[in-house]
């Protein structure tokens, strides 16, 4: 489908009247095989009756609503099904209400979602698996990871990690003390150091640290 959307047209009873060519394409129809259908037969059949309901609600509005796109799967004439966000409206020609949905496909960004979430899974058994403290940051320094050591250790003192800054978490007087270092990391610079670090769990442990900038996202890196 590329950048087109798939325009398809129903009136009141769910009966397409018309859909454009992207549609078409993305449905794999020709407009003869798919104008007079019912507009559920492009949805797996387990989806029909959910969007039955949709319809009656539809219905029911007054006239001139959208509806931003809806997260759902649609299935081609082979059977074959692939996810999509559908935007709903409606118009008025020559006194008749119709439905527009504006169809686009999304398959693309599922499947890098997908891999994007196999990737972390696989980052986190790696991490959790070493005794190192292993965290990543954002250029803001709020955590958006860190293995299970990390947790294990600062988590009983500051609670909750994800979301919060590197100031939240480690509180104002160890930020403070780190701060020179966080400011080179975030120019870019690599930074060692040492540091003696009070645990709720261990106690008082001296930790050799690294921050490793990435480049390609302007994010941080602190080991």
């Amino acid at each position: 489908l590329g950048m087109a959307e798939g325009v398809v047209t129903t009136g009141e009873d769910g009966v397409i009247t018309e859909a454009n060519p992207a549609a078409l394409k993305l449905f794999d129809y020709t407009r003869d095989e798919i104008v007079g259908r019912q507009v559920t037969h492009l949805m797996p059949e387990r989806y029909r009756g959910q969007f039955d309901m949709l319809l009656d609600d539809l219905r029911g509005r007054k006239s001139g609503f959208s509806e931003a796109g809806r997260e759902v799967l649609a299935m081609r004439k082979d059977g074959s099904e692939f996810p999509v966000t559908v935007s709903f409206g409606d118009v008025v020609v020559a006194g008749k209400r119709l439905f527009s949905a504006i169809v686009h496909d999304i398959t693309e960004r599922v499947r890098s979602e997908e891999a994007l979430q196999a990737s972390e899974y696989q980052l986190r058994q790696i991490t959790d698996s070493v005794p190192a403290l292993i965290a990543y940051m954002d250029r803001d320094g709020r955590y958006i990871f860190h293995n299970k050591a990390y947790g294990e250790v600062i988590g009983p003192r500051a609670g909750v990690i994800l979301g919060r800054t590197l100031q939240e978490v480690l509180g104002e007087g160890m930020y403070q003390e780190i701060r020179p270092n966080v400011e080179r990391v975030l120019a870019g610079e690599p930074v060692s150091y040492e540091l003696t670090q009070h645990s709720a769990v261990l106690g008082v442990r001296d930790y050799a640290v690294s921050y490793v900038p990435r480049r390609d996202t302007d994010d941080k890196q602190g080991q």
